[in-house]
């Protein structure tokens, strides 16, 4: 038998850069939330040692995802054999439907997706602490993966709190281009901000447990960075408003953009996706649909017995 689960994608609701480290990193004070869009992935131990990944993708659109000693399910795996010293290897299925280059964090979620199989896999030899260890030098949103579910996160994005939970409808376009998370920050200047004044963490943490107001957690500050680098993007964004529409919001670096809704709002995101898709697709862009992502766990099943396509 191998466990599955479905790691899931994420949209940052909120994201303010704090100042630069000496190390070069920002300090950042941002909204982890996670989303419905999954990819598949499955774990089995192995006699073998090392590590192997199959992959095949439904992504239709984003850069493509390779399977070699890059990909972060391989490093995570690796990384993982390594810190438990156990014998044997472990083999993964992954089936990619989270587009790449986004800022959607798929390559991320899979990470932590493996890494917490794994030790499942293996009697849980490193536990809860040494995963977020080892997630985050795998990168800044993986932590927050081992967790899921809506998470305030400061520092570079791995120390982590849990907010209270939502209920949201998103539409995310995706453009057919990545944005370079370092170009984004080498183009991020303070004279870029609009001049409306950030909400404090403990703002933040009120809302969420009283109640969110959209309007005023709905903030990124790479946006200006990644439209006036990517000319695309900042077609789309003023599209978008003149037919009187909110700001699209950045997630992460990008390239992905998004609306977000409240679960009753339905005619709004019903006027709104008809005219996103409009404006979208003259510029060359996917839009997703996709909701608030209930929490899951992995579950026994059997290894696929169809050889991966893609």
């Amino acid at each position: 038998m191998a466990l599955f689960f479905q790691p899931p994608a994420k949209v940052n609701l909120y994201l303010r850069v704090v100042g630069k480290r000496p190390d070069g990193y920002h300090e950042l004070e941002t909204v982890f939330h996670a989303i419905d869009l999954r990819d598949d992935l499955y774990a089995e131990r192995t006699d073998e040692p090392g590590v192997v990944l199959e992959l095949e993708s439904d992504c239709g659109t984003g850069l493509a995802v390779a399977a070699g000693d890059d990909n972060l399910v391989v490093r995570a795996a690796r990384a993982f054999l390594e810190a438990a010293g156990v014998e044997g290897g472990l083999r993964y299925r992954l089936r990619k439907r989270i587009p790449a280059g986004g800022g959607l964090g798929g390559g991320s979620s899979d990470a932590a997706a493996a890494l917490s199989l794994a030790d499942a896999l293996c009697g849980e030899p490193l536990g809860p602490e040494r995963l977020h260890t080892i997630a985050a030098r795998l990168g800044a949103d993986v932590p927050f993966f081992l967790r899921g579910g809506t998470q305030l996160g400061v520092g570079t994005g791995t120390e982590l709190s849990s907010l209270a939970d939502q209920d949201l409808r998103f539409l995310i376009v995706l453009p057919e281009f990545g944005t370079s998370t370092v170009e984004v920050y080498k183009n991020y200047g303070p004279h870029l901000h609009d001049g409306v004044e950030s909400p404090s963490i403990s703002d933040i943490e009120a809302q969420f447990s009283q109640g969110i107001r959209l309007a005023s957690i709905l903030r990124n500050d790479l946006h200006a960075a990644a439209t006036s680098a990517y000319p695309a993007l900042e077609r789309l964004q003023r599209r978008i408003t003149e037919l009187g529409f909110p700001a699209l919001t950045l997630s992460g670096s990008g390239s992905s953009m998004f609306l977000a809704f409240r679960a009753e709002e339905r005619e709004a995101q019903a006027q709104a996706e008809a005219a996103v898709r409009s404006i979208a697709t003259a510029e060359s862009m996917s839009v997703i649909l996709a909701a608030s992502a209930r929490r899951e766990l992995p579950r026994d099943v059997p290894w696929p017995d169809n050889e991966p396509t893609g």
